[in-house]
């Protein structure tokens, strides 16, 4: 009983923080988690025609790709993703300091005296 108390108690917390596009349809968060989970999709159809495609012989790639091409394969997925979460951190926090530029140029100037 405790532990469902605990766990509503940090829900609330956590839901009294969530900022307000978080959950809306049209909201900022919600369009780039669209895109976030579009990208991957992307990359597996791509992936998928690359495996059509004639691959480079192993003899031509060098190092730990020549004995294990199927690392070099998830290691470019996992870079590419992790670039694409990067920059959509750093859209986000342009939109953000964008919006707070812009609130501060609306505000009256403050007269002293």
């Amino acid at each position: 009983m405790m532990f469902i108390l605990r766990a509503a108690f940090w829900l609330a917390v956590v839901a009294a923080f969530v900022p307000p596009g978080f959950t809306a349809a049209g909201g900022l968060f919600a369009s780039d988690m669209e895109r976030l989970l579009a990208e991957p999709a992307a990359r597996a159809s791509e992936s998928l025609q690359a495996q059509t495609a004639p691959a480079p012989a192993r003899s031509q790639q060098t190092g730990i790709c020549a004995d294990y091409g199927e690392l070099c394969d998830i290691w470019d997925h996992v870079t590419g993703f992790g670039g694409y979460v990067g920059s959509v951190a750093l859209s986000q926090a342009d939109a953000m300091i964008e919006t707070a530029r812009e609130a501060e140029a609306t505000k009256p100037a403050r007269q002293t005296r």
